[in-house]
Formats: C-alpha cells, structure tokens, sequence
C-alpha cells in the first residue's frame, strides 16, 4: 500500500497504529512520561520567577513558592489517583454515548474541587 504525504510517496513498514507516534503516545512509555513532568515543572518555575520579580510591594519569600508549587504537585498526583479510582468504579457508566465528554465531566468536577479545597483550607 502506497502513502501519499506532503507529496511523497512511501510504503508503510509497520502496520497502523504501530508506528513511531503510537509509540510516543503510550501511557506506558517512561520517557514521554518523564518529558511531560519535565515540561510541567518548567513551566511552574517560570510562574514562580515571574511571580517572584514582578511583585514590587510585598515580597513572598522564596521558600513559600516553592512550597507552594510541590504542594500544587502533590495535589495533581492525588488528584489523578482518585480520579483513575473513579473511571475504574464507573466504567459502566462510560460506556454508550459520548464516553470521552463523561470522562471530561468526571476530571473537571474532580479538578475544580481539589482548586475550592485548596482555597477553603
């Protein structure tokens, strides 16, 4: 089977699904996985500096945004955890019609009430 992209031909060596990019994508893949959290705690030392010099007036120390943002890592692993708890439980309930919008409604419930804990306490 021939494949056309950017209008280049070639023959697939693999079938699909199997190729490189399905590779990257596999949850079970420890690099990807390693990239992301990688990716994820640049980019909170970077809101951490910001927020470090662009506040003029009063200061948070230094110590306090860093506790803040393994708090905040913390957080998302608990979080992920229970809600793997609860697409485990409700797997029925995912099945039918529009599973991925079910399991959008379960992470966002589940994310924003982990946010309002965060603040009431």
């Amino acid at each position: 089977m021939l494949v056309t992209i950017a209008g280049r031909r070639w023959t697939p060596h693999e079938p699909p699904g199997q190729g490189c990019l399905h590779k990257l994508g596999d949850p079970n893949n420890e690099t990807v996985t390693m990239l992301v959290y990688g990716c994820l705690a640049l980019c909170a030392l970077v809101l951490i500096l910001m927020v470090y010099r662009y506040d003029m007036y009063d200061k948070e120390p230094w110590y306090m945004l860093v506790l803040a943002l393994a708090l905040g890592m913390l957080a998302c692993v608990a979080i992920g955890n229970v809600e793997d708890y609860l697409f485990f439980e409700f797997d029925s309930f995912f099945k039918g019609d529009y599973p991925l919008e079910k399991q959008a409604l379960i992470v966002g419930v589940c994310e924003e009430l982990i946010k309002l804990l965060a603040v009431a306490v």
